[in-house]
């Protein structure tokens, strides 16, 4: 039996009703699993095992697969074609950029010298029809599109599925690396980007709250030179972070000091915190998973990933969350020029 019979084989129902993937051994080879079960529990002992965590707290919903798959990519993407031209039925689009205007003028009258920077989302809601199709082809647009880090997650009627371009971090033996991304052009702007002293002031915010979450683990902690990152037709300002895990370092509480980072939830974090549970958006929408954590234990090695540029599935709903980080300098239209670029680059990358 070839690759491609196994895989088709393994990938049946069970998998689109309850599964999960992402990328392993240096981003050549997926790991896939179906079925088993999730707890909120973590199981001691476990070598491998999937997990996402809540926006706002440090509640995890941990996944346990009854059968795990590893595939080289260009494998799967052989039987996962089948996938990429579904037709999706959607309609009654509408999105919350109102709320995020309320909430911009509000931030912008607080930010202060000491509360400098808050990220603030909105969202784009569509009914679907086919739920289950519109899962087979974000999985498959997922894994062949190329730019960022691909993940996903789901069950019967929610799903998380997306490729990001962020890291939280990835742990092998003792060594760990992260980035700070934050700042964002359109591409072919990235003169513009690297000389604007409005996203190097954000961008320079995030190095500072990673490498000072980080210092409370590990040692020796340096960063590389910030340079331009793509993804699609966007680009970031990207920096290079990397450590040495002191030896009682523990990932969760690790996971709980980075998680979010000045890049996806603001500066000083906490006061960040309590401005984005008070905004308008959070009224609306309290539960979040969109800027948290997907993460994977792997044996010895750990990666967790940032959950940006996905699409959800809640029951018979496509929702599509951007946000963009706000300080003093910030501007309404920029910001709202720049969840929109977000957005429509997501819908052109999975739908």
């Amino acid at each position: 039996m070839t690759n491609d019979q196994k895989i088709e084989d393994w990938m049946d129902c069970t998998f689109f009703e309850r599964g999960t993937f992402t990328l392993i051994n240096d981003d050549q080879t997926l790991i896939m699993g179906k079925g088993g079960f999730y707890s909120e529990e973590k199981i001691n002992g476990s070598a491998v095992f999937f997990y996402i965590k809540e926006f706002y707290g440090p509640k995890y919903n941990y996944y346990y697969p009854e059968s795990l798959f590893e595939i080289e990519r260009k494998t799967a993407e052989v039987v996962l074609s089948q996938y990429l031209e579904l037709k999706i039925d959607y309609e009654n689009a509408e999105n919350f950029d109102d709320l995020f205007e309320e909430d911009f003028t509000r931030l912008k009258a607080e930010l202060n010298d000491q509360f400098q920077k808050a990220v603030l989302i909105s969202s784009e809601k569509t009914d679907v029809k086919n739920t289950n199709d519109l899962k087979k082809k974000v999985i498959a647009k997922a894994i062949f599109s190329k730019v960022g880090l691909p993940y996903g997650i789901w069950d019967k009627e929610f799903a998380i599925i997306g490729s990001t371009p962020e890291i939280l971090f990835e742990k092998k033996h003792n060594s760990i690396k992260t980035i700070a991304l934050a700042g964002t052009a359109k591409k072919g702007e990235e003169n513009q980007l690297l000389d604007s002293q409005k996203d190097r002031r954000e961008h320079d915010l995030v190095i500072t709250n990673i490498i000072g979450e980080l210092g409370a683990y590990c040692t020796e902690v340096s960063q590389s030179e910030t340079v331009i990152a793509p993804f699609s037709k966007m680009i970031h300002l990207k920096t290079a972070i990397s450590g040495l895990l002191k030896p009682d370092s523990e990932i969760h509480e690790l996971i709980n000091s980075l998680s979010p980072t000045a890049a996806l939830g603001g500066y000083p974090k906490q006061r960040s915190r309590t401005f984005l549970m008070s905004t308008e958006y959070y009224k609306k929408f309290p539960n979040r998973f969109f800027g948290s954590v997907f993460g994977l234990n792997y044996h010895e090695n750990h990666r967790a990933l940032v959950m940006i540029r996905n699409i959800q599935i809640d029951k018979n709903k496509m929702i599509i969350e951007t946000g963009a980080g706000i300080i003093q300098e910030s501007k309404i239209t920029n910001e709202l020029n720049e969840i929109r670029l977000k957005r429509s680059t997501v819908r052109e990358l999975f739908l």
